[in-house]
């Protein structure tokens, strides 16, 4: 809604109507992963890494991501700091949990 005054006249809301309006759109994480789940499809998965395992998730750990309408568990193959592209994208979710790690894919501990 915008405000309808009288020439220069501003809502008393205007601002912090700005304000909230930032909590819609939550901020995306900087670091993705491509993830591979057991589908019939010869892809991977890009999902964001939610700020609380940043430096936790590598190649080779075991996550559990939503996938349609329902969980499902996967393996990281990469992880990277670029965006992916929106034209081959449509919507990046982000990593609903850290499972564990897979032997001899994830790097020493």
């Amino acid at each position: 809604m915008v405000w309808q005054g009288r020439a220069g006249d501003r809502s008393p809301y205007a601002d912090s109507r700005a304000i909230l309006l930032l909590h819609y759109f939550p901020p995306m994480s900087d670091t993705f992963c491509e993830v591979a789940l057991p589908v019939p499809l010869r892809k991977v998965f890009t999902y964001a890494v939610p700020e609380h395992l940043a430096g936790m998730v590598c190649a080779g750990s075991r996550v559990l991501v939503p996938f349609r309408k329902r969980a499902m568990p996967g393996v990281v193959v990469g992880v990277s700091n670029r965006r992916p592209d929106p034209a081959l994208v449509k919507e990046v979710r982000e990593i609903a949990e850290l499972v564990g790690y897979v032997r001899g894919l994830s790097r020493a501990r």
